[in-house]
């Protein structure tokens, strides 16, 4: 689930998820906001799962702790600059 497999494509792992999220995140955006940006894109696509919102806060997650996103002051979320 977390990476691409021989049974999972790239766009359902949470790498790819993760990837489609920076995507989204051009702007800093609230949690909801990012949402329904990210569930639009995703709903474009052939993939159902991703539209969970269990593994949509799970590629927040997983993007938080590698450092891809942080929170600023006022709670939006934001693309972190290295």
């Amino acid at each position: 689930m977390l990476l691409p497999a021989k049974h999972l494509r790239l766009q359902e792992s949470i790498l790819g998820l993760g990837a489609t999220v920076l995507g989204c995140l051009t702007v800093p955006h609230s949690f909801d906001d990012l949402w329904k940006r990210y569930s639009a894109k995703v709903a474009n696509t052939h993939i159902g799962a991703a539209s969970d919102v269990a593994l949509y806060v799970l590629v927040l997650d997983w993007l938080y702790m590698s450092e891809c996103i942080d929170i600023d002051e006022e709670g939006a979320l934001r693309r972190c600059v290295s």
